[in-house]
């Protein structure tokens, strides 16, 4: 085996170094991981860049999204790379597939740029590491290792760890064999959680069912209060009318009354203006007559006095 160059070594070495923190964070991707951060979400938003929680807050929609039309009856993984992929819904299970990659890739990116804070949801949620994945990690940490050691060690030295990479190589392939049985068992996770689903369709449908009869029952209820109304509203519509009728005729009367009043009054007030006249005549007549009577009295007057005088 050729020795690697010192620029091969660190670019294998950078290279491994991404790979195991993309793993990590892929690995911490879970669904009980999203669901914390949701319920969590007042809490981390004080701490983490808004950003960072809305964009996981939007993966786990896209991974439920996406779950929902993973799985095909037989209970087995869809590959939505398949160009001969026919089933219901095809196009919107590759718009969901589209989706979780995009939203996957960018939250991949941003808490590799910033370890802290993946250091930080980490220890708030740890993740749940299989041990498939906790192999791959140790082997790629061996490789990392032996490839540094390939930059310091001299050749003769290179042999050893050749078997180390053969040892390696067993180990990534044994944590295949072990993911390859985990990814069967969540396969059975996912079928009976589509059971569960079914069997929350049931109970839905059933209380739709229940929905609908109480729902009938109020609108004959109401129908029922409208018909009541409408007829407390009849009779008293009818009973306003009889009043106001009954009012009118009495209004009517009233104004038939005070008509007769008013003419009434008006004969005697021509009475009394024709008295009045006839009584200011003859007072004035009298003041007349006692004007001239006066008068020849104080003729009589003046001649009587010349006369005494």
């Amino acid at each position: 085996m050729a020795r690697p160059t010192h620029v091969d070594s660190q670019r294998i070495i950078s290279l491994l170094d991404e790979m195991t923190k993309k793993v990590r964070v892929l690995n911490w991707l879970t669904e009980d991981n999203l669901s914390q951060v949701q319920y969590n979400m007042k809490e981390l938003l004080q701490i983490l860049p808004p950003r960072i929680v809305e964009d996981l807050i939007n993966h786990q929609i896209y991974v439920h999204s996406f779950n929902d039309c993973n799985i095909k009856g037989d209970g087995k993984l869809v590959d939505f790379t398949d160009a001969d992929l026919e089933f219901d819904g095809i196009e919107e299970a590759k718009e969901a597939a589209k989706h979780v990659e995009m939203s996957t890739l960018k939250i991949t990116r941003e808490l590799t740029q910033d370890p802290e804070i993946f250091k930080y949801l980490s220890t708030v949620m740890p993740d749940t590491s299989t041990s498939g994945i906790s192999g791959f990690l140790d082997a790629a940490r061996d490789l990392r290792k032996l490839i540094l050691t390939k930059l310091t060690t001299p050749i003769e030295e290179e042999l050893s760890r050749e078997r180390e990479l053969e040892e390696i190589e067993e180990k990534l392939r044994k944590s295949k064999e072990e993911e390859a049985a985990w990814s069967e068992k969540l396969t059975s996770l996912r079928k009976q959680r589509e059971d569960g689903r079914e069997n929350r369709n049931k109970e839905i449908q059933k209380l739709k069912a229940e929905l609908g009869e109480v729902k009938s029952n109020t609108e004959k209820s109401q129908q029922k209060i409208e018909r009541d109304s409408n007829a407390r509203m009849t009779a008293a519509e009818e009973s306003f009318l009889d009043k106001m009728n009954h009012y009118n005729q009495q209004i009517e009367k009233l104004k038939k009354e005070v008509e007769d009043l008013v003419r009434e009054n008006k004969d005697r007030e021509q009475n009394w203006l024709k008295q009045k006249a006839t009584q200011t005549r003859k007072i004035e007549d009298k003041i007349t007559a006692y004007d001239k009577e006066m008068i020849e009295n104080n003729e009589t007057l003046d001649r009587e006095t010349v006369r005494y005088t």
